[in-house]
């Protein structure tokens, strides 16, 4: 199983880059991070924000 999801849009707006990582040392917790801003995210939010970053791709 994959530990991280990365994502980098660049567009005429600029860069957007988000990275969600699976915290190895908590079971079901993940953190993301973008733009010099980290999250502690639980297993339903961390899916949530994932499927969000596929919603950024598709509109890319």
């Amino acid at each position: 199983m994959k530990t991280s999801i990365e994502l980098t849009r660049v567009s005429g707006e600029g860069t957007f880059a988000a990275k969600l990582t699976r915290d190895r040392k908590r079971p079901g917790m993940f953190f993301f991070a973008a733009h010099g801003f980290v999250a502690c995210l639980s297993q339903d939010q961390a899916i949530a924000m994932a499927n969000h970053l596929a919603d950024l791709l598709e509109d890319a």
